[in-house]
């Protein structure tokens, strides 16, 4: 281990990896934090009942390793951070490999200003999100193409390939996870990272309580970071946090769990401020759950529109839970 400067010795970091049966990925993530420039951090891996042989493999390293069979992946964030012994936390996924620097400019980024809640970077897709598929398959017919502008206008507010936009319509943008993010040479400040690969600091998460654990497997992120934003913290973009994501599926894209944590996002953090942005809200959902009858029709699976359900469940369990 190379000799630490005073800043490193002071400023220790917890490195947080959720994994399931993703051995593979799982050695290429460590590996790569491992080999990075910045030396004073622990790594805490939260195991969700692997079998495949993970367990072994973490015999090999350095690592607290930390089980859980919960069904929640927000439980699981929580877990993670509640068993770190830093301040400063950095949560990556994984099958996300990390530029050798990123623990350095996650540790920077973090102890630059007490305001600063979270930062984060490109993390680039090595492989073409859907939302991109269909922006280029819209482009193919002018019918599409002239739907798909007025979808980009009003939904995405001629904003999706910014990275770290969250609409007044409760869209994403996407350009965090393209190549075209390489572009920007100076930090800005966003509405949205994510915990795929991300830094943040534990006193924020105590004082917002963690990860709400309403959510299963999406947008728990998202909604942690708008209570962020209303607090008062920043959510910083540094260009040089840099990590690619081998996307792999999960849990995270079961149709329902999609359709049910999309809605009580939508539902719970969501206030459009102009007449345009209800409309542009009012259009992501009709857009939303259009898109599972698409493709149940086009794979001709008829489960896909448990998508549809799970979000009427969402909406279900927000007027429940949150209006009571």
């Amino acid at each position: 281990m190379s000799k630490m400067s005073n800043s490193e010795k002071y400023h220790q970091i917890s490195v947080i990896i959720n994994t399931k049966n993703r051995k593979n990925d799982l050695k290429k993530c460590l590996n790569a934090i491992f080999n990075g420039t910045y030396k004073n951090f622990e790594v805490i891996v939260v195991d969700n009942n692997s079998v495949d042989g993970t367990i072994e493999l973490l015999k090999r390293y350095p690592v607290k390793v930390v089980s859980s069979d919960s069904k929640k992946l927000s439980h699981l964030f929580n877990i993670g951070w509640k068993n770190a012994d830093s301040e400063f936390l950095a949560y990556i996924a994984d099958d996300v490999q990390v530029h050798k620097d990123w623990l350095k400019w996650v540790v920077k980024l973090l102890s630059s200003d007490p305001k600063v809640g979270a930062v984060g970077g490109p993390i680039i897709s090595m492989q073409k999100q859907e939302m991109h598929y269909l922006y280029e398959k819209a482009n193919k017919n002018n019918f599409s193409k002239i739907f798909f502008k007025i979808i980009e206008n009003i939904v995405f507010e001629n904003k999706l390939f910014e990275p770290g936009v969250l609409c007044d319509s409760g869209a994403y943008s996407m350009g965090a996870g393209l190549d075209v993010v390489l572009r920007i040479k100076k930090p800005r400040e966003v509405d949205l990272l994510t915990t795929s690969s991300m830094g943040v600091k534990k006193s924020v998460l105590k004082e917002l309580g963690g990860f709400d654990e309403s959510f299963y497997f999406n947008h728990s992120d998202g909604d942690l970071f708008v209570r962020m934003k209303k607090r008062g913290y920043k959510l910083i973009f540094h260009p040089q946090i840099i990590s690619w994501h081998y996307v792999r599926g999960g849990p995270s894209r079961n149709p329902y769990m999609m359709g049910r944590d999309t809605a009580l996002f939508h539902l719970k953090d969501i206030r459009p401020k102009t007449l345009k942005g209800v409309l542009g809200f009012v259009l992501n959902i009709f857009i939303f759950n259009s898109y599972w009858l698409y493709k149940a029709i086009s794979e001709k699976d008829i489960t896909l529109l448990k998508g549809i359900l799970g979000y009427f469940l969402g909406c279900v369990y927000y007027i429940i839970n949150f209006l009571n």
